[in-house]
């Protein structure tokens, strides 16, 4: 009883976590076209100016969105494809690109017939 009163109040560890690591995430999307402009060689180019700005001092939690944005997109490169923008995304079975509203139309059926 007291758990769920407390869970009312200050959310589940799961929604704090969440709420904590959105702004995180929200300057990451940010940086993205930035990156998206850059060349392969530009790109590669950034892991040694991430470390010169570290050596210098600059703090890694400062180089976080920055460092992440050029991951995610030599990801994307990489491998062709968008990583999930949303966690329902993957719930619903729907890939990067696609409308979720096609998704409830390629559920798994039976091999038997019902």
């Amino acid at each position: 009883m007291v758990s769920k009163i407390f869970k009312k109040i200050f959310g589940s560890r799961n929604d704090r976590l969440i709420k904590r690591m959105s702004k995180s995430v929200a300057q990451i999307s940010a940086k993205e076209p930035e990156f998206e402009v850059l060349s392969d060689d530009q790109l590669r180019g950034k892991t040694a100016e991430f470390r010169q700005r570290l050596e210098a001092g600059e703090s890694l939690d400062a180089l976080l969105p920055e460092t992440f944005a050029a991951v995610r997109e030599g990801g994307r490169r990489a491998m062709q494809m968008r990583p999930l923008r949303r966690a329902d995304d993957r719930r619903h079975g729907v890939a990067p690109g696609q409308d979720r509203r096609d998704a409830h139309r390629r559920r798994a059926r039976p091999w038997w017939r019902p």
